[in-house]
Parts: structure tokens; sequence; C-alpha cells
């Protein structure tokens, strides 16, 4: 028949909820560049001058050379190493925080297991 509407049979279905869910995670790795090539060069140029020194610590001024020396290539590391450390700090972060959260949830967990585990302890005694 024309303009007769055909009616859908709707089917309701009850969903039923998982016991836990998994726990999907979006990781995106994190890219690190730096300037190695170019920082390693102009290393190797400052540190060739020290590398094979002598020094003659019979003589004050020699111990103070030498002392001086050190302090300097010290440096050099220290400046490097820290900006290591504060760019680790850094990438750390987003990685602290999902652990912190992983671990609030797995304490729920902890909490109804040990209650468990209280029952079964007293009941053993």
């Amino acid at each position: 028949m024309a303009g007769e509407s055909k009616a859908e049979e709707v089917v309701a279905e009850v969903i039923e909820e998982q016991e836990a869910p998994d726990l999907v995670v979006t990781y995106s790795p994190s890219v690190i560049s730096a300037n190695f090539d170019a920082m390693e060069d102009s290393i190797r140029a400052k540190v060739a001058d020290y590398e094979g020194a002598k020094y003659d610590l019979t003589k004050d001024e020699s111990i103070k050379e030498a002392k001086n020396d050190r302090l300097y290539l010290n440096g050099l590391k220290k400046e490097i190493e820290e900006r290591r450390k504060a760019v680790k700090r850094e990438y750390n972060k987003p990685l602290a925080a999902f652990e912190k959260r992983c671990k609030e949830i797995t304490s729920i967990i902890d909490g109804a297991s040990d209650g468990i585990k209280a029952q079964l302890d007293q009941a053993e005694e």
C-alpha cells in the first residue's frame, strides 16, 4: 500500500556491567632531541688540552694549576649533568602521575583483600 509506513521493532538489550574493566592506556613516547654531536665536538676540543697533561706536583704553582684545570673540567661535566637531570625530572612527571593513580586504585583492592586475609588468619588460629 502506498504511503503506509512500516513500524520497526526495537529490541532492548540488557548489557551486564563488566566485573572489572581492563586498564586502557594511551601512551605516546616522548622524543628527546639534543645537539649531542655539536656538544661532543665542543667538549672534545676543550678536553684535548688536558688529556695526558702532566703536572709537576712538587711545585705549589703546578698544584694550583692542576686543581684549577680539574675544577674547570668538573664544571663542564656539572653543567651537562644538571641539564640531563632537569630533563629527566620533567620526562618522568607523567609516569609518576600514572603510577600514583594506579596505586590509589589498587589500594582499594588491597583493602578488600586485607579484610578477607584477616578473616582467614583468624580462622586458622
